[in-house]
């Protein structure tokens, strides 16, 4: 009888993504929502209520109901919101890029100045204990502030320089484990490479994980160990099993659009933020399209038997 090995799961999962079905056939892009105008981020409460901040000239975040409802201002004032993060009791944390503070939002709408002192913040993140972490745009630094409001200097991001410019922190993921994952989009121009680092739990030194070949404005961990990311100016969405280099499965790269359908046949425009549902769909801020879009992803989440509208597949997959 031959013996049977066991395959690691980040080999497993590799194996899965390269002998998954056909993505043309078997991945689904839709279009939740339009007239967003300067989408950016995106981030889900408890109940399922997704939020997007609306940068310049809106400075406004807005709602949508669990479900697919319509959007509707939920709170206004921001000063080119940017990053926007929920913690365990359903309070929004906003980065105002052009205002150098942290906003709090409650339940209830109210915002307040909850932080202050943080040069060109843009990414946040948050761990188990809504601690916040926060970027600073261009000095790549990364602050923590407490859920009392204390701010402390947590690390430094570690992107290093392109064109003999600094690179830009763009993107800020909390790993279960507690590493604090860092993305870039470059300089101001974009140019390549684009580092993704890793700070240890507690702080510290970074260390490189990989080098994407697109810039990185968002990241996500999804099931299976598969991390999600937006890329920003080539108009995709990437993925991978880290340590491995991003690879480009929804859009094409740098060619703008509009377009729903297949996953490779869908065209995005500077795509922003990424948000993912409990049913495993992910949510894409297309920012320059102003639209909210949906991925619908076998490896995450309900794949349909048929293509269908986003109406469908909220009557199909929606709890």
């Amino acid at each position: 009888m031959p013996i049977r090995r066991a395959i690691p799961h980040a080999l497993a999962v590799a194996l899965a993504l390269l002998a998954a079905p056909d993505p043309a056939a078997a991945l689904e892009v839709t279009t939740l929502h339009t007239g967003l105008n300067g989408v950016s981020q995106l981030c889900f409460d408890a109940q399922r209520n997704l939020y997007a901040t609306l940068r310049n000239p809106s400075n406004s975040v807005v709602k949508i109901p669990a479900g697919g409802g319509t959007p509707s201002t939920f709170a206004i004032g921001f000063s080119d919101p940017f990053g926007i993060v929920c913690d365990s009791q359903g309070n929004l944390f906003v980065t105002n890029y052009g205002g150098d503070r942290v906003d709090k939002v409650t339940p209830s709408g109210t915002r307040t100045v909850f932080a202050t002192g943080i040069v060109d913040p843009a990414p946040i993140a948050i761990d188990p204990l809504d601690n916040l972490y926060v970027g600073e745009y261009f000095s790549q630094a990364v602050k923590k502030i407490t859920p009392a409001g204390t701010v402390t200097h947590y690390a430094q991001a570690g992107l290093g320089t392109a064109s003999g410019t600094t690179r830009r922190l763009t993107a800020l993921f909390m790993e279960p484990d507690g590493r604090l994952l860092c993305g870039t989009f470059g300089p101001g121009d974009g140019t390549p490479p684009y580092p993704i680092t890793s700070i240890p739990a507690g702080g510290g030194t970074r260390t490189v994980v990989c080098t994407s070949s697109i810039p990185i404005t968002s990241i996500f961990l999804g099931p299976a160990g598969i991390h999600y990311f937006a890329g920003y100016q080539y108009d995709v969405l990437a993925r991978s099993v880290l340590p491995a280099p991003p690879q480009v499965y929804a859009g094409a790269l740098n060619t703008p659009g509009l377009v729903d359908g297949a996953l490779l046949s869908a065209r995005f425009q500077y795509p922003a933020g990424l948000a993912m549902d409990t049913d495993g769909l992910i949510y894409v801020a297309d920012t320059l399209n102003d639209a909210i879009r949906v991925v619908n992803d076998p490896l995450t989440g309900p794949t349909p038997a048929t293509r269908s509208t986003w109406g469908r597949l909220k009557d199909l997959y929606r709890k």
